[in-house]
């Protein structure tokens, strides 16, 4: 309802009594973090089944909400000389000497809140011919933890799967159910983190896949969770001491509390 209200001024629903309350909320909630918490809850629901008790599953959904804020905007214009500066924060980014020394030296710290942008990189021959090969999906799960995403921008990154790339132009695929994601404000900021990261300016490019789930960043995550569980789950009950306790004093395993050591 919110997000109907965010898109279609005007609209009400008659049958609803707090209505009031829900066009509050559209005023004070970005339209983006709307579309973000909608996805969240519905991730959240289908792994409830994970959590050690629905409690849990639904606190864990309601703070993934909380944890995404936006990044605080840099000052327009720079502090008056004596003055303390107040620069933007900004996170650690796991960049390689290799990377760094690629992606020029407008990338290093100036203890400024402003931020050079990146000399092109020459790209040789060899170079152009590994980023052609490195199409495949797990290149781009390693690279998204290098890429400075967050918000919608980042939920985005992490539900699409990179089909093709070359020095300029990377295409992915995601599903049509969370073709909403891709906003063009979020296709600017993934392009414009992939370009900072490489060094050159990037064009993204995303379409729907029909035929089959994409094999994205978000989809490898749920796999690796469910073999850490289904591992634990087994060690658990092949221990000779649960054994003894259930044969000898009829224990009960309490399956949904298992969970893999991290």
């Amino acid at each position: 309802r919110v997000a109907l209200v965010q898109c279609v001024p005007g609209y009400r629903d008659p049958e609803r009594s707090d209505w009031e309350a829900i066009e509050e909320l559209a005023g004070r909630l970005p339209a983006e973090d709307a579309q973000l918490f909608y996805q969240i809850a519905i991730k959240g629901r289908n792994e409830l089944a994970l959590a050690p008790d629905p409690r849990t599953g639904l606190e864990m959904t309601l703070l993934r909400m909380l944890a995404f804020r936006p990044a605080a905007a840099a000052p327009a214009v720079p502090p008056a000389a004596g003055t303390p500066s107040r620069a933007r924060p900004r996170t650690a980014s796991r960049t390689t000497p290799k990377a760094a020394s690629k992606a020029g030296a407008g990338k290093a710290a100036q203890g400024t809140s402003e931020r050079s942008e990146p000399a092109p990189a020459p790209a040789s021959a060899g170079t152009k011919k590994a980023e052609k090969q490195g199409a495949a999906g797990g290149d781009w799960v390693d690279l998204l933890d290098q890429l400075e995403l967050s918000g919608q921008a980042r939920e985005l990154a992490r539900n699409v799967q990179l089909k093709a790339r070359d020095d300029d132009r990377w295409e992915f695929v995601i599903a049509p159910a969370l073709r909403h994601l891709g906003s063009a404000a979020c296709v600017d900021r993934l392009s414009e983190a992939i370009s900072d990261r490489m060094g050159h300016p990037v064009r993204v490019l995303i379409r729907d896949q029909e035929d089959s789930e994409p094999l994205t960043a978000a989809v490898l995550e749920q796999q690796r969770l469910h073999r850490n569980r289904s591992e634990a789950e087994k060690a658990i009950r092949d221990d000779p001491t649960v054994r003894a306790l259930q044969e000898q004093m009829g224990a009960e395993l309490i399956e949904d509390s298992i969970q893999p050591l991290q």
